[in-house]
Parts: C-alpha cells; sequence; structure tokens
C-alpha cells in the first residue's frame, strides 16, 4: 500500500526531489562563493554572489523536463548505445546554450534590478566554460534519472509478456501469449493477461494496469496491441488501450470524443478518431 500511495503522488514527490536538492546546492554554493570572496577580500556584493547561484540553478531546474524527453527519445540502453551517447552528446551542447542563454538574461534582470549592469564577459570563452560545467550538469541529471528509475522499477517490478511470437516469413506466429511475468525485488511471478484492465503509454514503457497495481512493460503501444488478443483488447486513444471485458459504459461526448467507464470505476478518454474505428469494428 505505501508503494501505491507513492505512485499516485510520485510527480509531486519527483519535483519535490528537485527543488529540495537545488536549493540545497543553492544554499552551500552561495556560502562557499561568500567565504571565498571575504577570504581575498575581492569586494563583490552579498547579492551579486547569490544571484550567479540562483539564476544558474533556476534555468537548470526549467530544463531538466526536457532533458528527460529527449532520454525518453534516445534511450541509454545496450542495444542502442552508439545512437543514444552521439545524440546527447550533441543535445548537451543545445542544453548549454539554453542553460547560459536563460542564465545571462536573468542576471541582467536581477542587476538591473539593482541599478547595475552584468557583463558577461567574451561570448566565445565564456559559454566554452560554461559548457564545460554543463555538460557536468547534464550527466549528473541522467545519473540521478536513470538511479531513481531503477528504483522504482525494482520496487514496482517489471512485466515481461510470455510466448514472444518468433516472427519468420516461413512460419505463422505463435499464439496470444496467455500470462504476464513480473519481476519484483528479486522475485517472479505470473499475472493473467486477462486481468489487465487497461494499458497506457508512458514513454518508452507502457504501463499495465491490474489488481490495483501497476506493472511497467518495456514496449511501445502499437507492438503491445499487436501481440494482444484484438477481440479482447481495443486502442481507444492514441496513449490507452482498455479490456473490453470491464468496460462497463461509454459517455460520448459532444466534442466527438468519449470517455470508457471501467468496472474498476477507472474513467479513460476515447478520442473521436479511435471511436469511429471502435464502432465500426462492431466488437
Amino acid at each position: 500500500m505505501n508503494l501505491d500511495r507513492f505512485l499516485k503522488i510520485r510527480r509531486s514527490i519527483e519535483v519535490g526531489f528537485w527543488l529540495v536538492l537545488l536549493s540545497i546546492i543553492f544554499v552551500t554554493e552561495t556560502m562557499v562563493e561568500i567565504i571565498d570572496v571575504n577570504r581575498h577580500g575581492l569586494g563583490t556584493k552579498n547579492w551579486e554572489i547569490a544571484s550567479w547561484s540562483a539564476t544558474s540553478l533556476i534555468s537548470l531546474l526549467f530544463l531538466i523536463p526536457l532533458i528527460i524527453y529527449f532520454d525518453c527519445r534516445f534511450p541509454l540502453r545496450w542495444h542502442s548505445l552508439r545512437v543514444a551517447i552521439p545524440a546527447h552528446a550533441g543535445f548537451s551542447l543545445i542544453f548549454s546554450v539554453l542553460h547560459v542563454s536563460m542564465m545571462v538574461f536573468l542576471r541582467k534582470l536581477v542587476y538591473w534590478l539593482n541599478s547595475s549592469y552584468y557583463d558577461f564577459g567574451i561570448i566565445l570563452e565564456q559559454f566554452f566554460y560554461e559548457y564545460l560545467k554543463d555538460a557536468r550538469s547534464y550527466a549528473i541529471v541522467l545519473t540521478f534519472v536513470y538511479l531513481y528509475r531503477h528504483l522504482v522499477l525494482r520496487l514496482q517490478g517489471e512485466a515481461s509478456l510470455l510466448g514472444r511470437p518468433d516472427i519468420d516469413n516461413r512460419q505463422e506466429p505463435e499464439s496470444k501469449p496467455k500470462r504476464i511475468l513480473v519481476k519484483q525485488l528479486g522475485r517472479e511471478f505470473l499475472v493473467k493477461v486477462n486481468d489487465i484492465e487497461h494499458i497506457e503509454a508512458a514513454g518508452n514503457y507502457v504501463n499495465l494496469h491490474m489488481n490495483k497495481r501497476i506493472y511497467p512493460l518495456r514496449e511501445t503501444l502499437t507492438k503491445i496491441q499487436q501481440r494482444l488478443d484484438d477481440a479482447t483488447f481495443k486502442r481507444i486513444h492514441r496513449s490507452h488501450i482498455i479490456n473490453l471485458n470491464l468496460v462497463t459504459e461509454i459517455r460520448p461526448l459532444e466534442s466527438g470524443d468519449a470517455q470508457v467507464l471501467l468496472s474498476s470505476g477507472k474513467m479513460i478518454p476515447m478520442s473521436r478518431t479511435y471511436r469511429n474505428l471502435f464502432i465500426e469494428s462492431r466488437w
């Protein structure tokens, strides 16, 4: 039950984690900089020192979702490292340009509000310096993201369909899988495919909702749809597949879309396009 409650509020926890982490970094970095400036008698004002750290971290905070989104498009997996690593290296440069641009804008604004002027310095020289720091920050963010994902998958359990068809031009595919293997905290157990209530797209994974639990499966929604029994599972949205046996009501909307009520009480959106296909299929 603790895991289930966590999964319901995980987005708030994730945002809170980054806020707390960056706040701690801000306080420690600012204190260290103030001590160093006073020790060497540089005469830099405290508000200037605080603004340097704050503007950098605020800019980073806004760009973290962009890093996570890009990683969903180019995940760092063994079989795709040849593509993913160059892609992330190139994107880190774009990330740095955005980060530096936001940071400099905010600093100029802060200095202007304090009747002063912020000088970024020689652009190419300073940007190279900032990129070295940004590349490190980019790597640290990805490290935290992957460690967090690994922890959640260990606690939540990861699913895999059994009996994957061996596609061969000379052979017929095997029958649709009837069981799902779930690995959780070193244990393995089987659950029935027909117990799946609905399937939701989630980046590089799909989430299998069943028995008030959510199991991630490393697959796209399109591919898993091809492997399931079409008489039981129907796609009703670009992000959702439902189990027809658990549908209790379909509620049309004025927009042409609809809402599907499941026996558990969950309401799943049905887009107009898939609603028309759903009706034409004569389920």
